[in-house]
């Protein structure tokens, strides 16, 4: 039920898209795609859509956007994913790369968290770090 659940959402979110780009929403455009990258189980897409959301906030000066800030730490636990699940078939190739792009993504997403004073997300992103770190 819950991937047929998924499925349903995705295709909704798809729709939204068709409507946020026909009447040219950008946040909400840019938020669903961000929304869209959690939902998909292949990382390929997950990392493709959330640098899709990531690269609309930035041109539109939104990073400090809440959810551009959750994607920067989506983004560092799908490269971090990479790693963890020792997912071969999926650029980048390399462990080390897959890392500093987590860590990358995970230092941005802190960063913006501590300007923002969201200290619930703080505290989820930090004890992600200290995972990162043992690696």
């Amino acid at each position: 039920a819950a991937e047929k659940d998924t499925l349903g959402s995705i295709e909704m979110y798809k729709k939204a898209l068709q409507i946020y780009e026909e009447w040219e929403l950008p946040i909400q455009e840019a938020s669903t795609y961000a929304n869209l990258s959690v939902l998909y189980s292949d990382y390929s897409k997950k990392i493709e859509y959330a640098k899709k959301a990531r690269d609309m906030f930035l041109e539109l000066d939104l990073e400090k956007y809440p959810v551009a800030i959750s994607n920067y730490g989506n983004l560092a636990v799908n490269y971090f994913d990479l790693v963890r699940l020792n997912v071969k078939d999926i650029s980048p190739f390399g462990t080390k790369e897959r890392l500093n792009l987590a860590e990358e993504n995970l230092k941005k997403c802190i960063r913006l968290l501590r300007e923002t004073g969201d200290a619930g997300g703080l505290v989820h992103y930090l004890k992600l770090y200290g995972e990162l770190e043992e690696y």
